[in-house]
Parts: C-alpha cells; structure tokens; sequence
C-alpha cells in the first residue's frame, strides 16, 4: 500500500470510529482518547489528520451534506433544479434523517450548542449558489456579506426556538418556514420561493435517502 492509500485508509478508519463514538457518546461526552481506541490508531494521527474534535465533527457534517447533495444528482429532474430548490430539498432530508434518530438528534443539538458549522449555507460559497445565483436582484459584495450574517443569526435563532420550544425539525412545514425566510433576507420572490417549497413537497417523497446517515 503506498502513502497516500495509507493515509486516506487511516483517515477513513479515524472518520468511522468518530461516528461510532459521537453516536453513543454524543459530540460533549466523546471524546478523542475513545476515537483513537476505535480506530485502533494513535491520537497523535487524529490531531494529525483532524487537528481538533471540532473540525472531525465538521468533516463529518460535511461529508453528510455532500452526500445529500449527491443523492439529489442521482436523479436527473432534480438535478436540473436550480440550486434554491436543490437546497430546499436537501434541508427536508437533512432534518427529516436527522431528527427522528434520537442520537443524531443529540449530536445535532450539542453541535450547534458548541458552534460546529453544520450547515452547507453557513459557507460564503455555498451561500452564494443558493442565493445569488441566478438572483433577480444584484447583490453587492458588501450586501453578501451583511446577509449571510443576518442568515446565520436567523438559523441560530430559529434552532434555538425549535429546541427551547420542543418543536419537531423534521416537519416540513417548519423546514419551509425556516428556508422561506432566509431566502427572503436575500431579496428571493415569493414567487421562486413558493416554487421551491411545491417542488420540494412534490418530490421529497419519492427520494430513497435508506442508505444515508448522520453517524451509523
């Protein structure tokens, strides 16, 4: 095996063991010393590889967004989308896998208590496709930036409601009212945001999301 399958075979072995841990443990109680156990790897590889808890529980949101956005493409009228609608979608999934499992559900919440990015909207770029991109309306780069702070503390507030209130985030109606008015700080018609939100409910069903996962 030469270095770079090495590398990415001990990486990807660090990567399961932390899903397994977060899963029983949660992201507060697990810990690295247990992920290295798992993984049968020393912890020095891990803060190697993953410098911190945080950036592995970041990888690992991450790779579950990219696997989303990857399901989406199987399908080729959904990958014709435009990206708004394409985000939609992948919000009705996200939370609609994560929140009945009731240890991802609590990975979720202390993630976000801790401040992990767990959302692909959360990144300049990502928010770019999904808002500005093929926005009707032109948005300055000062603009951009100005939003996608009112974005972030309108998704934090808006957790923190469905948490503190005992809400159920894999309700699609909450999962639109959510994305609704974050697409509206960024100047999207009612009209493109209606058509996303029908789209989605049309569609979300007939996806087979039984083979992805948050952690196991």
């Amino acid at each position: 095996m030469d270095n770079n399958n090495e590398n990415q075979s001990t990486r990807t072995q660090i990567f399961n063991a932390a899903k397994v841990e977060f899963y029983d443990n949660g992201y507060s109680k697990g810990t690295l010393v247990n992920i290295a156990k798992r993984s049968g790897t020393p912890q020095a590889l891990i803060n190697y590889y993953y410098n911190t808890k945080k950036q592995l529980a970041e990888a690992i949101f991450a790779d579950f967004t990219q696997r989303i956005y990857d399901l989406i493409g199987i399908y080729p009228h959904l990958a014709m989308l435009d990206n708004l609608s394409k985000h939609f979608i992948y919000s009705h999934i996200f939370y609609g896998l994560v929140f009945p499992n009731a240890a991802e559900k609590r990975f979720f919440k202390e993630c976000y208590e801790k401040k992990v990015e767990y959302s692909p909207a959360g990144t300049l770029r990502r928010s770019q496709e999904i808002y500005i991109s093929g926005n009707e309306n032109a948005i300055s780069p000062l603009e951009t930036r100005i939003l996608m702070s009112l974005q972030t503390a309108c998704r934090n507030d808006f957790t923190s409601t469905v948490f503190a209130d005992g809400l159920d985030f894999s309700s699609p109606a909450i999962i639109n009212m959510m994305e609704a008015a974050v697409a509206r700080l960024f100047y999207i018609s009612e009209t493109r945001i209606n058509k996303a939100i029908v789209t989605t409910l049309s569609n979300i069903g007939a996806i087979d999301t039984s083979g992805i996962s948050l952690l196991v």
